[in-house]
């Protein structure tokens, strides 16, 4: 029987962390082995740990000597890891009994398949919703990546040891790394399939994800870091075009969530995210032209997005602009977008969806009229 690594990563997780135990340890699918890492919690979650790790020999605990970030303490366990696949749980989430047992069938019934996803089924207070995704059989790796752009499907999952091994979490960013583990796990399986085991996924309003916070800025450092592996693994052009058109978009959602919150945001917080969308808006070659003023703007004196670069052609340029229109005509109207999952959702508010709407359209035309020659490369 081929044995599952769970990683746990926990941090003062105490009110959810039985339940997220109680389920792997009710999993109908036994050889299992369950590697918690404590990073260094200041509640009891690390008592509550131990005390399980007392009952099932299957629980292994560890515990950091510094916060070193989710991904890091991920890593610890999975260079413990002995399993034959791997999974996440996160730590106030849970599975249901099958979901491991279900993984593995699929694992078992297809050679060719490298990850199987989970049934996601989101968990808000006094209500469920089940995470819709496309019906698919199987998916290629470069079609799962696409389709994970958009999170058409979702990011948890079972994979391969040994793909898990070649590719750990990154560690360059704190923030958003399993977004990047998960499209590179993606990408270098041979086959994606879905599973019927579910995934239940707690939704907290005031998380980094959800909230107006600082941290969205950190979208920008994971999609350079997101480059980088894509290198180092060789993908083909058509891949990296698709990856810098989705870069340009997290760029342009920034902008927004800037544009939007700024107000809520300190003096030292609006100058850390703006220093990062300069810094990652620049171009590499010190002969691309860039058009000057592309997002230029102002909002309490306190933005100047200049010298963006805008794609190898105009032609490319303005496929981007096309996809930014297509996004903003689907916006609602009448949301609190702070729920939202991504920075892009915050300009949605009905008070600045006119303004941000004329701002894209004034900046972005400029911008092509200026430059109808240029040839840039995006960085």
């Amino acid at each position: 029987m081929d044995k599952v690594s769970i990683l746990v990563a926990v941090y003062n997780a105490e009110k959810y962390l039985q339940t997220c135990l109680d389920s792997l340890l009710a999993q109908t699918y036994h050889d299992i082995e369950v590697i918690c890492i404590d990073d260094c919690s200041t509640d009891s979650s690390l008592s509550i740990l131990r005390t399980y790790a007392k009952r099932d020999a299957r629980i292994r605990v560890f515990s950091l000597d510094e916060n070193k970030g989710q991904a890091h303490a991920r890593n610890v366990g999975l260079a413990q890891s002995t399993g034959d696949y791997v999974c996440m749980l996160d730590a106030d989430d849970w599975f249901s009994d099958d979901a491991i047992q279900q993984a593995v069938s699929v694992f078992k019934n297809n050679e060719a398949t490298d990850a199987v996803l989970f049934d996601v089924m989101m968990e808000y207070d006094g209500r469920q919703e089940a995470y819709a995704m496309p019906d698919f059989k199987a998916l290629t790796g470069p079609e799962a990546f696409r389709m994970s752009l958009s999170w058409a499907i979702h990011g948890l999952y079972m994979v391969r040891a040994s793909i898990h091994r070649k590719w750990p979490y990154d560690e360059t960013c704190r923030l958003y790394s399993d977004d990047n583990t998960t499209r590179i796990h993606y990408l270098a399986s041979h086959e994606v399939r879905r599973c019927r085991g579910i995934y239940h996924y707690r939704q907290h309003p005031a998380s980094a994800t959800h909230a107006v916070s600082v941290k969205r800025f950190d979208y920008l450092k994971a999609a350079e870091s997101m480059k980088r592996q894509l290198e180092l693994m060789g993908v083909s052009e058509n891949i990296m075009a698709e990856y810098e058109q989705q870069r340009w978009l997290i760029l342009i959602d920034t902008y927004m969530f800037y544009h939007c919150h700024a107000n809520e945001l300190d003096c030292n917080e609006r100058s850390y995210g703006l220093t990062g969308c300069r810094m990652r808006s620049k171009g590499s070659s010190a002969t691309a032209t860039r058009p000057h003023g592309a997002f230029s703007g102002c909002r309490n004196g306190c933005i100047s997005l200049c010298a963006l670069s805008w794609g190898e052609t105009v032609n490319k340029a303005a496929v981007i602009r096309q996809g930014v229109a297509e996004r903003l005509k689907k916006t609602p109207r009448h949301e609190d977008t702070t729920t939202w999952p991504t920075p892009f959702a915050a300009m949605e508010e009905t008070k600045h969806i006119k303004t941000g709407r004329k701002m894209l359209d004034r900046r972005y035309t400029k911008a092509f009229k200026h430059h109808r020659s240029t040839s840039a490369k995006i960085i």
